[in-house]
């Protein structure tokens, strides 16, 4: 290469690099998956990083396992260290923040040194060494996300089938209920130009009739969603109501039980997915119990909505991937009873829908509270049945605004403010559209109090924040400043000092570390815990059961045994499917609930955060 030839490239190359940062890339980070670990992209580099997963105690080989296991690799070196040194990845992927931590690289020879926010160490990999950490990462693209809320695509459709045994002489009058409940749930609340109900009169998605099914019910199935003329803008939603098993081969659905027709449902599954539909919603209330009804559920009023209502649109038309549901987890049963209800999930389903027309509602939100009403309900035989929930990626968690529930509630001292990066949705009852709008209602809100409705830059969970205005008039009322957010409404960019927006109350509903300790807590032998995360423990079997299907962050409620105080111990539990995810030993209690009688050593059990009643 000649020097005037040399010269040409290396202008080019700085061209290049001038465009690359006017471009708008810059340090920044995108949550890109929630379930079953959290995973954010590094806007800077593309690559996609774990929270950190799991202590592998110097075992590389374990190390390796963990992050395998979620399709992930160890990072290298170098990766680490740029990820941590200049773009805050000690905040942001939870990492310890201790004068020393190390961490797994890729090479079985050498650790990672983080000192405090930065790592600018390799260290060897030495036997005297008890205590490293796992973070995974990858390429960029892989994994779902919390999906904002968007406008519908004026094309954008659901098609809708809602079919069971209804022929079955056990359970078929009560999946005629059932049916005809979640088929007028989507008539009733969906506009005409956007739904499309399987085999409906004038329908464009036509097949077999299950009212009249026979021998060929598992092949007419496939024929119906085969017909299925859903683009890749659209949402399926696909329902069937029969019984059910499991075997080690699967979940076992018995189209039509009296004639012994069973197939798999993953051959269904697999099916809807080869549609390749915008979001496919797949969802079976597999059951074996005996319930009749001489009882039809209403038909639906003819009148046609002209709107779609919040709840349908950031469940139905703003999602992409799957949503997979069924009834019952592995080994339990869903329950029909009482004459009118039908089924006890489907109907709870439609209540709580129904009931939140005008709210945000996540899928993770609607299956956790339809459990929790399924679970609460006198007539429920089954206190152990839990909702077997395969996955529900792309939800949207959002905030209502707000209201005198909210208001009422247990409020921290005024002595928070929200972080650079939190989003404001709401101002009471105003839902923000954006800075300018944020701005008037602060402006003329004829109300002293307000409550910030608030989603998390991280975790993308809700959390309200109330404070006192200052009089109107004021030069600033409120003293946060704020820019308009893509997603919908306003991203907080800096709080002034001494402001009413630095002298916040704090609420999020109880999953916060307010009032608790640092985590160096743990029950002692002999105490009692009564409950996990609100859910009341009958023996061992229970507690362990609960512990094995929670989430990460789990609170105990737990009973001293000398006092007979209650406190609470909130602490992270290791990834599902460990060896031990809690590392407390109990036995069931005469009293209720199980008796603590060890923990074990550098287990989640022994860094509890305490606060007391």
């Amino acid at each position: 290469m000649n020097l005037r030839t040399k010269s040409a490239a290396i202008i080019a190359a700085v061209i290049a690099f001038i465009a690359v940062c006017s471009s708008g890339v810059q340090a920044g980070w995108v949550k890109v998956q929630d379930s079953p670990i959290t995973i954010y992209r590094d806007t800077r580099t593309g690559l996609e990083w774990s929270v950190t997963i799991a202590r592998a105690n110097n075992n590389h080989a374990y190390a390796k396992q963990v992050v395998q296991k979620y399709g992930l690799r160890l990072p290298t070196w170098n990766e680490l260290r740029d990820v941590v040194n200049n773009n805050d990845a000690i905040d942001w992927l939870d990492m310890e923040d201790g004068l020393l931590d190390l961490y797994e690289t890729s090479n079985p020879n050498v650790l990672a040194g983080a000192y405090g926010g930065s790592i600018d160490t390799e260290r060897p990999r030495q036997p005297i060494i008890t205590q490293t950490w796992v973070l995974g990462v990858r390429s960029g693209g892989g994994g779902g996300g919390v999906i904002p809320v968007q406008p519908i695509d004026p094309y954008q459709k659901i098609y809708v089938f809602c079919e069971g045994d209804y022929k079955d002489s056990r359970i078929g009058e009560a999946v005629g209920i059932t049916v005809s409940k979640l088929t007028n749930l989507f008539l009733l609340h969906i506009p005409e130009d956007k739904l499309v109900i399987y085999n409906h009169p004038g329908s464009a998605w036509t097949g077999p009739e299950f009212s009249q099914s026979d021998d060929n019910v598992a092949e007419d199935i496939m024929t119906a969603i085969r017909n299925c003329p859903a683009g890749p803008s659209d949402t399926i939603v696909f329902f069937w109501h029969c019984h059910g098993s499991f075997n080690e081969n699967g979940h076992v659905l018995w189209l039509s039980c009296d004639r012994d027709i069973a197939m798999y449902r993953s051959k269904i599954r697999n099916a809807l997915l080869a549609k390749n539909a915008r979001l496919t919603v797949f969802m079976t209330e597999a059951c074996h119990s005996y319930c009749p009804s001489p009882f039809a559920a209403a038909p639906a009023s003819g009148l046609q909505p002209q709107t779609v209502p919040p709840i349908f649109n950031t469940l139905f038309f703003n999602n992409r991937g799957l949503v997979d549901v069924n009834a019952a987890s592995p080994g339990q049963t869903s329950w029909n009873n009482n004459y009118v209800i039908g089924a006890y999930f489907t109907h709870y389903l439609c209540e709580y829908i129904k009931s939140h027309l005008n709210s945000s509602i996540s899928w993770k939100t609607l299956l956790d509270n339809v459990e929790s009403n399924v679970l609460s309900c006198p007539n429920f035989r089954d206190p152990s049945s839990k909702m077997f929930r395969h996955s529900y990626h792309y939800y949207y968690w959002s905030l209502p605004g707000c209201d005198d529930r909210i208001v009422n509630q247990k409020w921290s001292e005024p002595n928070y403010h929200p972080r650079n990066g939190d989003r404001i949705t709401y101002v009471n009852n105003n839902e923000i559209q954006d800075e300018d709008h944020f701005r008037q209602v602060i402006r003329d809100s004829d109300r002293s109090r307000v409550v910030l409705s608030i989603i998390d830059r991280k975790t993308g969970k809700p959390y309200y924040m109330m404070t006192d205005l200052e009089p109107q008039g004021a030069s600033s009322r409120l003293g946060i400043y704020i820019e308009d957010a893509p997603q919908g409404g306003v991203t907080v960019t800096g709080v002034v000092s001494g402001t009413p927006g630095e002298r916040c109350r704090f609420l999020d509903n109880g999953d916060c570390l307010i009032g608790y300790s640092e985590p160096k807590y743990y029950p002692e032998n002999e105490d009692r815990i009564i409950a996990v995360n609100n859910t009341e423990i009958w023996d061992e079997d229970h507690f362990r059961q609960v512990i094995r299907a929670s989430e990460t962050r789990v609170i105990l409620t737990v009973i001293d045994h000398e006092s007979g105080d209650r406190y609470y111990l909130m602490t992270s539990l290791n990834p599902k499917g460990s060896t031990s995810r809690l590392g407390i030993y109990v036995e069931d209690s005469p009293e209720g609930g199980v008796t603590v009688t060890g923990v074990m050593s550098g287990s989640p059990g022994t860094r509890c955060r305490y606060r007391k009643e």
